[in-house]
């Protein structure tokens, strides 16, 4: 196979395109363990690579199916500590059915927000129900950096991207400083009201 790069796999959509802001809908049983469903793994895969992630979601490459791959090395992560890896896998239709009453603020980044970073506060733990790739149900509790991952991702098949959750202005960073005009803030109805207020 041909070595991976920006032109043979598929591109990431970026925050000023509105397809990022549908909801997904769920992947159909009927192509669970097919190679209809292989494949958009695969491309996701191939472009979580690419790009630079440990995590993505199928929105991101224009494919709106409920449909996540996550691939964390280990390694040490301020905020974070040492992180365990997590091997390389695919959820399909995750959904999180609980959230623990502890929550911390951490950076994150995002492939779709390519130049950024976002301090946002999310709970440490969380139940999650999702499926593999062949149909088996799967019922697991995340922590940690998988935790906000999980959440990071499953926050695009819900049309929601991580700027939308930070609090301050200041919790948004790029090279540049950033403006509250800027329009990766703009479906973030806080700092909409906080602007407001200030003017």
């Amino acid at each position: 196979m041909s070595q991976l790069t920006i032109d043979n796999v598929d591109p990431v959509l970026q925050f000023t395109d509105e397809r990022l802001r549908q909801v997904s809908q769920h992947v159909s049983q009927d192509i669970f363990d097919s190679a209809e469903l292989n494949d958009w793994i695969e491309r996701l895969d191939r472009s979580r690579q690419v790009y630079g992630g440990i995590g993505i979601a199928a929105p991101q490459i224009g494919l709106f199916q409920r449909l996540v791959v996550i691939s964390i090395p280990a390694h040490e992560r301020a905020g974070f500590g040492q992180v365990e890896a997590t091997p390389l896998h695919a959820l399909v239709n995750p959904e999180v059915v609980w959230f623990s009453d502890d929550s911390f603020k951490a950076g994150e980044g995002c492939l779709s927000v390519r130049g950024y970073e976002g301090y946002v506060v999310r709970p440490a733990r969380i139940g999650v129900v999702a499926y593999d790739a062949t149909g088996k149900r799967l019922e697991f509790e995340a922590s940690n950096l998988y935790a906000r991952a999980l959440q990071h991702e499953i926050d695009h098949l819900n049309g929601i991207l991580y700027p939308d959750l930070v609090a301050e202005l200041r919790d948004l960073r790029k090279v540049q400083p950033v403006e509250a005009a800027d329009p990766v803030l703009a479906h973030n109805a806080r700092l909409a009201r906080a602007a407001a207020l200030t003017m």
